[in-house]
């Protein structure tokens, strides 16, 4: 395992999982988005009805849009089948670099 770097300001490093399958709710969510903030330790999850790459886009955005976009993004490479599913040899890295255009 790798140190995890100086955190210098909120939201500059998040961490994200999805956990589920759970039992559906009266709304058809069966999975939770949880998105943690490492300076702050402030978590948001979300809930989502498919662990779909198109749905956890959109919660993720939700979430940018609230609190303004990490500079990095950190997973657990968890082998999501449908996160796979979405596109041929799409891959999701462990840790995002986010770079403003």
């Amino acid at each position: 395992m790798k140190p995890i770097e100086v955190v210098p300001i909120p939201f500059y490093i998040i961490g994200v999982d999805i956990i589920g399958p759970l039992k559906s709710t009266s709304r058809g969510n069966k999975y939770i988005l949880s998105v943690i903030d490492y300076y702050t330790k402030y978590a948001e999850a979300e809930a989502l009805p498919n662990q779909e790459a198109v749905t956890v886009a959109r919660a993720l955005e939700n979430i940018f849009a609230r609190h303004g976009m990490p500079l990095v993004l950190l997973t657990d490479q968890d082998s999501n089948e449908n996160l796979k599913r979405d596109g041929p040899g799409l891959t999701i890295p462990n840790r995002w670099i986010v770079r403003a255009i």
